[in-house]
């Protein structure tokens, strides 16, 4: 299998950090966290991250940090631990969330 195909599954999602912005998910992420892409859609990114994990979140985005580890929160209350990259297009910023285990 190639490199491509081994990562195609792998869990990912790409939205605006704001709330009601673009976003996509894979399937594989969508099974592993318990929600939709209209749901996913609903919050701002800090409400999906464990409340734990928030004020580093909040820290590496003020202070333009471009990669980082955070947990999101699934359906079932569980914690999903993902690597984060963040991309600014415009005065918007992106992220990119592969997870981490």
């Amino acid at each position: 299998m190639s490199s491509l195909e081994e990562t195609a599954d792998e869990p990912m999602i790409v939205r605006a950090v704001d709330a009601g912005r673009f976003i996509r998910v894979n399937a594989s992420f969508q099974a592993k966290v318990g929600f939709g892409t209209t749901e996913l859609a609903e919050k701002p990114l800090l409400d999906w991250i464990d409340p734990g994990d928030r004020g580093l979140v909040r820290a590496a985005l003020e202070s333009g940090e471009r990669t980082f580890c955070a947990r999101h929160m699934t359906r079932d209350g569980r914690a999903l631990p993902l690597r984060i990259q963040v991309a600014k297009r415009g005065e918007d910023l992106f992220v990119l969330g592969r997870c981490a285990g």
